[in-house]
C-alpha cells in the first residue's frame, strides 16, 4: 500500500490506512509493535477498527495493556508475539517471542484461516540471553507438551496443563478476575465480563 502520511499521524490518518488495507478481504492486518515510540496510544485503540491483531509481545516492547483497552472497548482483536528478528548472525535475537497456530493442517489456506479466527497463542519464552540455539529450541518444544485441553462449555472456560503453572483469568480493563497455581483451572463467565482471556506463567518463566 503506497498511500502514507507524514509522521506524526492522528487517529484519522491511522484509520484511513487501516481502511485501505482492509478493502482486500484476503488481508490479515497486524499493527506491529504499537507501543514502540508511542506509535499507537490507548486513546487510538479505543476507536480504531478494521485490523485483526496487535503485536503485543516483542523483545523490546510490550503492548498488552493496549490489547486490553481494545478488548474492553468491544474490538475483537487477537494478540501476536514476534521476535522482530533482524540479524541472522545473532542467536540471542531468535526464539524469544512467538505465536502458536492451533491447526493440524499445514496448508497455506489452513494457516491463514487459523489467523483469521484467532486460533493462536502468543508466547514470551524469556530465554536466557546466553542460551544457544539448541537450548532455545528445547524451550520452544516444551510448549508442545504443555497443553492438555482448553474448552468452553456453556459459560465456563476450562484449561488443563501437563505441569503446574500460574493461571490467570483476565477481563475488562486488564483486571485479574481469578488466579490459580495448578495444572487445571476453570472460570465461570459472569454477566459483566465483556471478555475473558487467559495468561499462563510456567515454573521456568514462559509467559503464554
Amino acid at each position: 500500500l503506497w498511500s502514507d502520511y507524514l509522521l506524526p499521524q492522528n487517529l484519522n490518518h491511522k484509520q484511513a490506512i487501516l481502511n485501505q488495507l482492509a478493502a482486500d478481504s484476503n488481508d490479515i492486518i497486524v499493527i506491529n509493535h504499537p507501543h514502540l515510540r508511542n506509535g499507537y496510544t490507548a486513546e487510538d485503540v479505543k476507536y480504531l477498527q478494521n485490523y485483526d491483531y496487535l503485536e503485543g509481545i516483542h523483545p523490546r516492547s510490550e503492548s498488552i495493556a493496549l490489547w486490553d483497552t481494545a478488548l474492553t472497548y468491544g474490538h475483537p482483536i487477537y494478540l501476536m508475539a514476534n521476535d522482530d528478528y533482524h540479524d541472522i548472525n545473532k542467536d540471542n535475537q531468535i526464539g524469544n517471542c512467538l505465536t502458536i497456530l492451533i491447526s493440524t493442517n499445514k496448508t497455506t489456506s489452513a494457516i491463514l484461516n487459523c489467523l483469521r479466527h484467532g486460533s493462536t497463542i502468543a508466547v514470551k519464552l524469556n530465554q536466557k540471553p546466553t542460551a544457544h540455539l539448541k537450548e532455545r529450541a528445547e524451550k520452544i518444544n516444551r510448549l508442545r507438551r504443555l497443553f492438555s485441553n482448553y474448552k468452553l462449555s456453556n459459560d465456563t472456560l476450562s484449561i488443563s496443563l501437563n505441569e503446574v503453572a500460574t493461571i490467570r483469568w483476565i477481563g475488562n480493563r486488564g483486571i485479574i478476575r481469578q488466579q490459580n497455581k495448578s495444572k487445571q483451572s476453570s472460570y465461570h463467565i459472569k454477566p459483566d465480563d465483556t471478555y475473558i482471556r487467559t495468561e499462563i506463567t510456567t515454573g521456568d518463566s514462559i509467559e503464554i
